[in-house]
């Protein structure tokens, strides 16, 4: 029998306030300039300006290239600091426990990418992404023959790189095929001891899927998968699953829809944590939502 603790202890809030500017300058034929700035004034973070560009040039009406920079400035979550569970099943304690004494995330992001048509229906777009960061907010778990304790952390100094490979192709004027790759390497440095790899990261990410859609219908079906994953930090290395959605459009304002997740009802996990051969932190099994959407 699993007993669960409250997850919060007292009462607790944050407040965030927060001014955004920003600006598109066209300053040549084919050249764009994006820029913004932001102001954030956290109750328990305190108060950071950041500042983001963006460059754009369109080469022709289907190929552009892109760049991208801004601050980071991420402040914790209400979780990220208060957040508390003590759980027994069958003998074996899980601990999650909040900190309070976090600091902010802060560093510099940036991406470049390119978008081109290669056929008249086919659209290739590839980026390229880094950041570093320095207090990188993170869970860390340690295990013990009866115990497993998670506790909010921040890391001295984290590196972040990857890059995305997505194919969009129309078949015809109701039916789309969409398939995307992303890698992704993650990497903590400790008190001067050098960057290793974050085993909570999976490194590849796969999505594939067929989409229609018409005056009435929208219904798309895709596989979702992942592979590389740390054996010490995942029960399986690979996973993949299915997910579905189905709308209708009844009339102007009035819609339906049905979707399923993980209709394999697959064991898999997208978060790090095994305890006895067994997830931590496991995706919810197969599931099903309907509902409808009204606009008025």
């Amino acid at each position: 029998k699993a007993l669960n603790a409250t997850s919060y202890t007292a009462e607790k809030s944050i407040n965030n306030k927060a001014v955004f500017v920003s600006d598109q300058w066209k300053f040549a034929p084919n050249w764009t300039l994006d820029a913004g700035v932001r102001y954030d004034k956290h109750s328990t973070a305190g108060s950071k300006t950041t500042w983001s560009a963006g460059l754009n040039k369109k080469f022709d009406e289907n190929s552009h290239a892109y760049f991208n920079w801004g601050q980071v400035f991420k402040a914790p979550t209400l979780d990220d600091l208060y957040y508390y569970s003590v759980m027994d099943y069958k003998g074996f304690k899980y601990e999650s426990y909040g900190n309070p004494n976090l600091k902010p995330e802060k560093g510099d992001t940036w991406t470049i990418g390119y978008g081109t048509k290669i056929a008249d229906k086919t659209s290739v777009n590839i980026s390229y992404f880094q950041s570093k960061l320095e207090d990188a907010i993170d869970w860390d778990t340690t295990y013990s023959d009866n115990a497993s304790v998670s506790i909010v952390r921040n890391v001295d100094k984290q590196k972040k790189n990857g890059m995305e490979l997505s194919v969009a192709h129309e078949l015809n004027d109701n039916w789309d095929l969409e398939a995307s790759y992303t890698y992704i390497r993650v990497k903590n440095n400790e008190h001067g001891s050098g960057y290793v790899r974050d085993a909570n990261y999976i490194p590849n990410m796969y999505r594939f899927g067929v989409r229609y859609h018409d005056d009435l219908w929208n219904a798309d079906l895709f596989l979702r998968g992942g592979s590389g994953a740390d054996k010490s930090a995942y029960v399986d290395s690979k996973y993949m699953t299915l997910d579905m959605s189905v709308a209708y459009k009844a009339t102007k304002d009035l819609s339906f829809y049905a979707k399923g997740y993980n209709l394999f009802n697959k064991a898999y996990a997208e978060s790090a944590g095994v305890n006895g051969g067994t997830y931590t932190y496991p995706a919810q099994g197969r599931r099903f939502i309907i509902g409808a959407e009204y606009t008025f």
